[in-house]
């Protein structure tokens, strides 16, 4: 996404990404924080509208801000976008940092809660057990790996 909005130098990139991390980890200590003044249920709802809110901007910004390259095949370096104003580019930027810090508030700090919450005492213990495993398996399921 930042390619196409503009960035294509590797090192900015990076800084970028690892600048989200830690806007991300910012937004997550704040959610943790302030759960059980805000509640969680509006904690949820509110940060969720936010969310797709700012995802709609970050869509509709990067939507009419990029054109077809021309050369895509030709030109090494350059992307299939071409970016028409870098002011509208630094936009969509702002809008992943600020979507990142809101997800990080109201999601993060959430979600081993709600599996929780969702089930009878009598299957608390199972039930997260499955809520984890399911978190774990993809990445270990040997029927999910494919050849390259």
């Amino acid at each position: 996404m930042l390619a196409a909005a503009g960035v294509n130098d590797q090192s900015t990139q990076l800084l970028y990404n690892g600048m989200q991390n830690l806007v991300s980890f910012g937004g997550a200590v704040t959610g943790a924080i302030f759960t059980d003044k805000w509640g969680r249920r509006p904690q949820l709802l509110v940060s969720t509208a936010i969310f797709v809110l700012i995802f709609v901007m970050i869509l509709s910004l990067n939507a009419t801000n990029l054109i077809d390259n021309p050369n895509y095949p030709a030109v090494k370096g350059q992307g299939r976008f071409l970016v028409k104003s870098p002011g509208q580019a630094k936009g969509i930027i702002a809008l992943i940092f600020i979507f990142g810090f809101v997800f990080g508030v109201g999601w993060t700090p959430l979600q081993a809660l709600y599996p929780v919450e969702c089930l009878r005492y009598e299957s608390r213990a199972k039930g997260m057990g499955v809520y984890n495993f399911g978190k774990f398996e993809p990445h270990h399921n040997p029927f999910y790996c494919c050849t390259v």
